[in-house]
């Protein structure tokens, strides 16, 4: 890293920066929290995904505003002609250097180059340059064509990087539950499942079992959220460019989130992995859903009572947008219950923006051992 503290972001294959601050830890740690548990081969290397996952598929799309090759991202197949994936994937983005902040705006006071890195447009029209194929090596497979795209309003990579792909035909292949009624938590063990990067001699899709989640973003049904952007969660090494809008898979197998940003090198073990929760946007993707004609599938011992709601008008709107048309109005839920998390220690700050932690328990047990320490020692001089 540079003096500065500068990290590459890195968006599907495209780049960018950020700044992140620590509290005095190693650029590498998370909060003041053990490594990270990772029970398998470091992630950018990964396994051949196998054919019970074939509901995660491959997107390509025409080259950047910058030109170059055509653009490819992942998704998972949520009906059987929808497709969730990250926002950026599904419609113009620029690369370049620039800042993001913890609300999922631009850090105003560092310069982006060019001026508009960062920025998303508008969804591709006709949609049907979004091409859909399945399969692990998917690349000679007849593709889906995109039919409608079902987006939050947005025009920056930092916020609402989700989106919803209607296609023209079915899919052969069994859909994927979604977490929608409750959030993810730090500390849960995920399934990561992509088409990007595996630097291996192996192609196609490649997954990671056990990877942990370090943190989890603010959102209207995790409001203690921290470490992370809003609406978010954070991996370490986990996800390369190419894994843009794949899921990471709960232990139940549904999706709880799509990929969106990488910092730092995807193979370096600084790398941080950033995914879009669903939860939070529960009431975009029903709309997209009962504008389809299709129903949810939730992930199993889910209750789909209540509505998790979609970011406000501050965040980039409650409604969605689509190629033709959607809507949905936002919501609130409290936060639901039950899953053990572990106590936060020092918490990184996002893009200049740092966020204390409370540290009274760790300095309540320093101070603990080291009076039983200086007790021991007393004892013992006193035998002598």
């Amino acid at each position: 890293m540079s003096p500065l503290g500068r990290v590459a972001i890195q968006a599907g294959s495209c780049f960018g920066l950020a700044l992140w601050v620590g509290c005095g830890a190693p650029e590498s740690s998370v909060n003041d929290e053990p490594a990270p548990r990772v029970k398998s081969q470091p992630v950018y290397g990964g396994i051949i995904s196998p054919e019970e996952n074939d509901a995660v598929v491959e997107l390509r799309m025409p080259p950047g505003p910058e030109g170059g090759s055509s653009r490819t991202c992942s998704g998972t197949v949520v009906a059987p002609r929808l497709v969730i994936t990250a926002r950026h994937c599904v419609a113009p983005y620029v690369e370049g250097a620039y800042q993001c902040n913890a609300e999922g705006g631009y850090n105003e006071t560092f310069p982006r180059d060019p001026p508009d890195a960062g920025t998303v447009g508008q969804p591709y029209d006709p949609p049907d340059q979004v091409e859909i194929r399945v399969g692990q090596v998917a690349g000679g497979n007849e593709p889906a064509l995109g039919e409608k795209i079902y987006i939050m309003p947005t025009q920056t990579i930092c916020k609402n990087d989700i989106a919803v792909v209607r296609v023209d035909r079915d899919f052969p292949v069994a859909p994927r539950a979604m977490r929608l009624t409750e959030p993810t938590y730090p500390h849960e063990l995920v399934t990561v499942v992509g088409y990007g990067l595996t630097y291996t001699v192996e192609k196609g899709r490649h997954e990671r079992h056990d990877v942990e989640i370090q943190a989890v973003g603010k959102s209207e049904l995790y409001p203690v959220g921290r470490g992370a952007y809003d609406r978010t969660f954070r991996l370490g090494q986990a996800a390369c460019p190419g894994d843009s809008g794949g899921p990471t898979l709960s232990d139940k197998g549904a999706v709880v989130g799509v990929f969106s940003i990488i910092i730092n090198d995807c193979g370096s073990a600084a790398a941080q992995n950033y995914y879009t929760q669903l939860a939070p946007y529960r009431d975009f993707i029903e709309s997209a859903f009962a504008d389809s004609g299709f129903e949810v599938i939730h992930e199993p011992g889910t209750e789909p009572d209540g509505s998790a709601g979609a970011p406000s008008d501050s965040d980039g709107s409650g409604g969605s947008q689509a190629t033709g048309g959607s809507a949905g109005e936002a919501t609130t839920s409290g936060i639901i219950p039950g899953r053990k998390k572990k106590k936060d220690g020092c918490t990184i700050g996002v893009a200049g923006d740092p966020v204390s932690g409370n540290r009274g328990d760790s300095t309540r047990w320093a101070s603990l051992l080291l009076g039983l320490g200086l007790l021991a020692h007393r004892r013992r001089r006193q035998v002598k």
